[in-house]
């Protein structure tokens, strides 16, 4: 456990963010959290709500190649209009993915068959047996 995120930046190497917005976690990443995790070429994942991340200082810790790199699906402008955000977008330390990715076909298959799965696990059938109708088939 830590007392902090900026310790919990010291010692992590990735760091994933999965919280809501508010007043509380507003910039919650935010210049000595980053910059701890950039001591040692640490990684951020933010898949949460812009808001809680620096993106400013994450773009120049990855420009001077301090940050180990980033997974981002949420933007603070969307679309991305800014020329700093673009090139941190494209940097090839940087997976940028929408934050819509889950509504693809793909991802919601697999929901629907993980929920079958769990549904006849807790009902004690075999749950190597559930299956899903495909969307092809219900269009």
């Amino acid at each position: 456990m830590c007392d902090s995120v900026k310790e919990l930046c010291e010692e992590a190497d990735i760091v994933s963010l999965h919280t809501r917005a508010s007043k509380k976690t507003n910039n919650l990443m935010g210049t000595k959290e980053l910059q701890a995790l950039a001591s040692h070429s640490g990684f951020i994942v933010n898949i949460s709500r812009a808001t809680i991340l620096d993106y400013q200082t994450v773009s120049k810790l990855i420009e001077e190649k301090k940050l180990g790199g980033a997974a981002l699906d949420v933007w603070p402008e969307e679309p991305i209009i800014s020329d700093w955000l673009f090139k941190l977008a494209k940097n090839p330390l940087v997976i940028a993915t929408p934050h819509i990715a889950g509504k693809q076909r793909y991802a919601l298959e697999r929901a629907v068959a993980t929920c079958a799965y769990n549904v006849a696990w807790v009902l004690g059938d075999s749950p190597h047996n559930a299956y899903v109708v495909p969307w092809k088939e219900l269009e």
